[in-house]
């Protein structure tokens, strides 16, 4: 898993930053290897908004969170990032003023951190030594036959809605649906999400789904309000959807 994560981050670093320096630290503790992967070049977040319009970095980390997600599609799939953050027991991503981590022991996939004020993009990962977690494994939990294809994905809503902010809009749920076409199953996390709008789960569950009948969409962490409305537009939807407290 360390070869793979550096490997991942150092070509990541050389081939999209559009620096010219790229510095990289290894060390192993009694608890963890931790590795360090910064560059000079323009932030990661200023290469999505070159690339994708998007100049809100909660946007982006939204985008990014789903996978496949690649400024340069002609000779790159997008899933090195991803699957990188995934193997690591701790990530943080800083760029662009804007920090974001991911812990892999706490329910919600991503938060805002503390931003480092510097040039480029700065990605730190630790991984337990006693992990048994797995590449392989890693793999396999996002493919919806538990192969090597990288068809199922999670879309953390918090990204967008935040805490007190409900998603209300259709705008909101076109955000949301964006790319999701590329895979097969898509679960759509409320988490953090205590209301949506009529328009919002209409778009989201009844207009989209209609025209993307290969997708599966999975809600997952509704309260009860939002299963509520979800139910109103897809009954099927809300069916055995877990609820959360």
């Amino acid at each position: 898993m360390a070869r793979h994560a550096f490997t991942e981050l150092l070509n990541n670093a050389a081939e999209h930053s559009g620096g010219t320096q790229v510095t990289v630290s290894m060390r192993q503790t009694p608890l963890q290897l931790q590795l360090l992967v910064s560059d000079d070049g323009c932030g990661v977040f200023e290469r999505i908004g070159q690339s994708f319009a998007i100049d809100d970095p909660l946007l982006a980390m939204l985008e990014l969170s789903k996978g496949k997600l690649t400024s340069a599609p002609e000779g790159h799939c997008g899933h090195g990032l991803f699957f990188t953050s995934r193997l690591a027991d701790v990530f943080d991503l800083h760029a662009n003023h804007a920090a974001f981590q991911c812990r892999a022991w706490e329910n919600r996939p991503w938060r805002a951190g503390r931003p480092v004020a510097r040039q480029g993009t700065s990605i730190y990962l630790a991984i337990a030594l006693d992990t048994t977690r797995t590449l392989d494994g890693v793999l396999r939990a996002h493919s919806v036959d538990a192969g090597y294809r990288f068809d199922r994905t999670v879309v953390p809503l918090h990204l967008l809605g935040g805490a007190e902010q409900a998603l209300v809009s259709r705008a909101d749920a076109r955000r949301v649906a964006a790319r999701l076409g590329e895979f097969r199953r898509a679960d759509i996390d409320f988490s953090g999400i205590h209301d949506i709008g009529h328009g919002f789960a209409d778009e989201l569950f009844r207009v989209f789904p209609r025209n993307n009948p290969a997708l599966q969409l999975v809600p997952v962490g509704m309260n009860r309000d939002v299963q509520a409305m979800v139910a109103s537009v897809g009954p099927a939807m809300a069916a055995g959807a877990p609820l959360s407290a």
